[in-house]
């Protein structure tokens, strides 16, 4: 599904851990040789259409309500309920989730661009954003004024868009990138959970 994390790089660039999904977002984890993983090696949580993984609950946090990709559908009501325009108030993205997303848990949506156009933008948007964590420092995050503008250039990948990856890219890289030289481990992994909840 659009939105979906397929990979994991380490700071060379190089994949450690690959991602597949089935069409209601059930993950298959493969380690860089290709060997299927019970669970991330890395501790990676944002998978399908990026939205977190909850391990030990089974399930997505769709920042509204949960969803099973087990079950292929929520497990709570929809919120707004049938204001979404769907008479089946637990149901994903209509049934279709290859042409739609529901990246809230609120309304289906459809896909705001073509794949191929999609991924054109993430990746250059992902660079820009490599670029502003070099100048304003990898754990201090992006800044709302870039983040807007990175919006506005690339739309597809927008905050509040249906993929809604925009803000994810910039979240999360920071926590991608290993502890500098020099800093304990443990103080890293703490310097980066701050980072990530304080801009959340």
């Amino acid at each position: 599904a659009l939105g979906s994390v397929t990979a994991l790089t380490d700071a060379s660039g190089a994949v450690v851990e690959r991602y597949t999904y089935d069409v209601f977002g059930k993950a298959t984890i493969l380690n860089a040789s290709g060997t299927v993983l019970t669970a991330s090696g890395y501790g990676n949580r944002f998978m399908f259409t990026g939205r977190e993984w909850l391990a030990e609950l089974n399930v997505y946090d769709y920042r509204n309500r949960y969803y099973s990709a087990a079950l292929g559908r929520f497990l709570e009501s929809d919120p707004i309920n049938y204001a979404a325009g769907d008479v089946n108030i637990y149901r994903y993205a209509l049934n279709d989730p290859t042409l739609f997303i529901d990246p809230f848990g609120l309304s289906a949506n459809p896909c705001p661009c073509s794949k191929e156009e999609y991924e054109k933008q993430a990746r250059d948007r992902a660079s820009e954003v490599k670029e502003l964590h070099r100048i304003f420092g990898t754990y201090a995050g992006v800044p709302a004024a870039q983040t807007d503008e990175l919006d506005r250039k690339y739309p597809c990948t927008a905050s509040g868009s249906p993929t809604d990856i925009g803000k994810f890219i910039e979240k999360t890289i920071p926590l991608m990138i290993p502890a500098p030289p020099g800093v304990p481990a443990w103080v890293s992994a703490i310097q980066k959970a701050l980072s990530f909840f304080l801009q959340w």
